[in-house]
């Protein structure tokens, strides 16, 4: 996914003193800048903010960090994994914690993107994928059912979580959120919607 990274004009007036430079800005003109972003921590659970023109929905503010989920699917479906149904060893957790982490990065900074661990508990309640803890994440099919009246209207193709059905040894199968907003059951190697999950920085500054 493309990152577009936004600028905005304030004008200002140059002035030399000897070896410095002076900028001259009107109040009224930075005032006016800076209200047209707020605190990522300003926004209740279920608004739409703006990370440069990524849309983002707020799931929950911390003490610290705000639990986003991307309002749009990515662009390009992708596979699961070709033969594993188990999140923490799947071929799209090293794609989102790889070049897709390292293009948010450029827009809101290395540090402003905090670690969380995600409980890949399977669906029929099997404990053997543990956990997987990453700085971007598919939400479970838990988080899925907690934050689901804040999610709001569901995409036009439906997309993974990284719950899978069973363990390995039984089944293939993840669970997915279909464009009704059920949940549902599909093959790891099927392509199906990708929706990153992350925590932020609860400082930084978004836009409507």
């Amino acid at each position: 996914m493309c990152f577009l990274k936004t600028k905005t004009t304030i004008k200002a007036e140059v002035e030399n003193v000897g070896d410095e430079i002076i900028l001259h800005i009107n109040p009224e003109d930075l005032k006016e800048h800076l209200q047209q972003k707020k605190r990522l921590k300003e926004y209740e659970p279920g608004m739409v903010v703006k990370v440069s023109e990524t849309e983002l929905i707020i799931l929950e503010n911390f003490e610290n960090g705000t639990a986003v989920l991307f309002k749009n699917l990515l662009e390009k479906s992708m596979k699961f994994d070709e033969d594993t149904c188990n999140y923490a060893n799947s071929s799209i957790r090293k794609y989102l914690n790889g070049e897709f982490l390292r293009a948010l990065e450029t827009i809101v900074g290395k540090d402003n993107i905090f670690l969380h661990t995600v409980d890949l508990l399977t669906d029929d309640g099997l404990k053997a994928h543990g956990t997987a803890t990453d700085k971007i994440s598919l939400i479970t099919t838990e988080m899925y059912r907690k934050y689901r009246s804040v999610i709001g209207e569901n995409m036009e193709r439906w997309w993974w979580t990284a719950t899978a059905w069973s363990d390995e040894a039984k089944t293939s199968c993840v669970r997915g959120v279909n464009n009704g907003g059920i949940l549902d059951n599909c093959y790891c190697c099927n392509s199906g919607g990708v929706r990153p999950f992350c925590i932020l920085n609860s400082e930084i500054f978004v836009s409507e």
